[in-house]
C-alpha cells in the first residue's frame, strides 16, 4: 500500500510541508525518465523521517528518559559531547519515558523489532542517497523492490506507534480506574458522606480519561464518570437504604517509571440530591 494512503503515517505528518515532502518523494521514484530517481527518493524519505522524529521525539525530552543511557541509545561525538542515536528517538516516539521494567511487564509495548527495521532502513536510505553506479538509474524491478521495502518498514513503524499508543491508553485506563475506586472507597468525599448517616461507595464508573502523555516525566490526567453509592439511614428496625449515583471529576498524577498513581483531587456533584 502506498504511504500516501497510509492512515497511521499521515496521522503523524503535520502541516502541508511534511505531506508535500512525502508526495514529492513518490513523484520522484515514479519518474522513470530520471536516472537519479533512487537517490533523490532516498534523500527525501530519509529527511522526512528525520523531520518527523525531530518534532515528535525532541532531543531534550528523549535525554530525560531513564532508559536513555548506554551505547544503544547514546554516543559521544568527536568533541566528547553526548549525542542521541536515531534508535533512541524511534523508541521515544512510540513509548516515551516508559521504563524498561514496564515494557517487560507489558510485552505488547515492546517495539524492538520495528525500531531495528527502521534503523536498518534509514541506513539503507543514507546509502542510496549517495550517487553511485549501484544507485544510478535503477532498473524497474530494483526501483519497485526498493519502494516496497520503504513502504513496508515505514508503514510497520507507523502502525506499531498507533497500536502501542492505544495499548498504553488501555493500560493506564485500567490502572487509574482501580486507583480512583480504591481512593474514593477509602476516603469518601465529603459531598457523598454528607448525604446519609453511612454512605458507601459501591463503584466509581470512569467514563472519560485524558490521554496519557508518554513524553512527560510527571503526567497529570483529568477524568470524569459517576459514583454509584448506597445511602444508609437509621439503625435496627428503623434502618433504610437506597442507591444513587452522582457525577464525579478527578485528577491524578502518574509516575511513568512505575505507573504508580497519585490521586490529586476528587470532586462530586451532588446538587441533584437537594433538588
Amino acid at each position: 500500500m502506498s504511504l500516501l494512503d497510509d492512515t497511521n503515517l499521515n496521522a503523524l505528518l503535520k502541516g502541508d510541508f511534511e505531506a508535500r515532502l512525502l508526495k514529492s518523494a513518490y513523484s520522484r521514484i515514479h519518474d522513470y525518465n530520471d536516472p537519479l530517481r533512487g537517490p533523490i527518493f532516498a534523500l527525501l524519505m530519509r529527511e522526512l523521517i528525520r523531520i518527523v522524529m525531530d518534532r515528535i521525539a525532541p532531543d531534550a525530552a528523549v535525554a530525560q528518559a531513564s532508559w536513555c543511557k548506554g551505547n544503544e541509545w547514546t554516543y559521544s561525538d568527536q568533541n566528547g559531547n553526548l549525542k542521541l542515536t536515531r534508535r533512541s528517538r524511534y523508541r521515544f516516539a512510540i513509548t516515551g519515558t516508559i521504563s524498561d521494567e514496564k515494557i517487560t511487564l507489558y510485552p505488547k509495548l515492546d517495539c524492538t523489532s520495528v525500531i531495528n527495521n527502521l534503523v536498518s532502513l534509514v541506513d539503507k536510505l543514507s546509502k542510496y542517497a549517495h550517487i553511485s553506479p549501484g544507485t544510478f538509474d535503477l532498473k524497474i524491478g530494483e526501483t519497485t523492490a526498493f519502494l516496497n521495502e520503504v513502504e513496508n518498514v515505514v508503514s510497520e513503524y507507523a502502525n506499531m506507534l498507533t497500536k502501542t499508543k492505544d495499548e498504553i491508553k488501555d493500560i493506564i485506563w485500567s490502572i487509574v480506574d482501580d486507583s480512583v475506586n480504591q481512593h474514593v472507597s477509602e476516603a469518601i468525599p465529603e459531598e457523598l458522606d454528607a448525604l446519609s448517616g453511612q454512605t458507601l461507595v459501591e463503584n466509581v464508573h470512569m467514563e472519560n480519561l485524558q490521554d496519557f502523555d508518554t513524553s512527560s516525566l510527571t503526567p497529570v490526567l483529568t477524568g470524569s464518570g459517576f459514583a454509584e453509592i448506597q445511602l444508609n439511614y437509621g439503625h435496627g428496625d428503623d434502618h433504610s437504604s437506597s442507591s444513587d449515583s452522582y457525577p464525579i471529576k478527578f485528577a491524578v498524577k502518574i509516575d511513568p517509571e512505575s505507573f504508580e498513581v497519585d490521586v490529586i483531587s476528587v470532586a462530586v456533584d451532588t446538587s441533584s440530591f437537594y433538588e
